[in-house]
């Protein structure tokens, strides 16, 4: 295997540290996206980070306006088409 050696300035090297750490951040967050937009069910969490709002205006859609949730073992997850179908319903 071959090796590259290089001499580079401090400021170079800091400057490559925080492109490949931003670049790995990057992967990361889009492999996070992709990751979640497969899924079929999602925790709470999931929901609003899918849905972009907050954990309280979720809970107030789910006790206000009846959007289904599924309990199991005391665990709650809401189906992405049950989402989908909610948003559609409420569109003007």
């Amino acid at each position: 295997m071959a090796k590259l050696s290089l001499d580079l300035s401090s400021d170079l090297e800091e400057e490559l540290k925080i492109l490949f750490k931003r670049s790995a951040q990057e992967v990361f967050h889009e492999m996070s996206k992709q990751e979640l937009n497969s899924k079929s069910y999602f925790n709470l969490t999931e929901a609003t980070q899918w849905l972009g709002i907050s954990y309280n205006t979720l809970g107030m859609w789910i006790s206000d306006y009846d959007l289904p949730v599924v309990r199991i073992a005391g665990k709650k997850f809401i189906s992405k088409e049950s989402l989908i179908s909610f948003m559609q319903d409420h569109e003007k």
